[in-house]
């Protein structure tokens, strides 16, 4: 996979590599495993920028199939989004809390700033919420969780750094 993905980026055949080769590679378990994450590297190493939004897709499964949603988050905030199904994506991103994603595409893909800030907001406040409501025997607990202050922390970066809205957190 890795000679064939090399190839068609020093030749600039992405269609080859996109349309033919990948629907080879996917016909069998393991060697569309090993294309995908031989993307995931092209990606990472900024080999690739740009990916058709059928493949992404397919990168997300499989990295939902191995647990590994960082992984795709890592990947999908480097690559150009004008040819992704933003609002696919972006509801997928929420349903699995992949916040910086959430934020790159409507950055990125809808030059929008404030929606996310927005809805971030309103997941942190129904935390909150729920916390408070939930937690009638007085014991004393954090208010929120440790993934929670994560998405506090990132949130607050989001909204100094007006000039860097790109990425929450490196």
């Amino acid at each position: 996979a890795k000679l064939c993905i090399d190839t068609c980026l020093i030749y600039d055949a992405k269609s080859l590599l996109f349309d033919t080769l990948y629907a080879r590679f996917a016909s069998n378990s393991a060697s569309r495993t090993a294309f995908l994450d031989q993307i995931f590297e092209a990606v990472q190493n900024k080999e690739l920028y740009e990916l058709p939004a059928e493949l992404v897709s397919d990168l997300f499964d499989e990295c939902e199939r191995n647990n590994s949603l960082a992984r795709f988050e890592a990947m999908l905030t480097r690559l150009q989004v004008r040819h992704l199904n933003l609002n696919s994506l972006i509801k997928t991103c929420w349903k699995h809390g992949l916040y910086d994603s959430v934020v790159y595409l409507y950055n990125r893909g809808f030059n929008e700033f404030v929606s996310p800030i927005n809805e971030l907001l309103r997941v942190i406040q129904l935390s909150v919420r729920s916390k408070l409501v939930g937690d009638h025997r007085g014991a004393v607990s954090p208010l929120l969780s440790k993934n929670q202050r994560a998405l506090g922390t990132k949130l607050l970066r989001y909204i100094v750094s007006p000039m860097q809205h790109n990425v929450l957190l490196e």
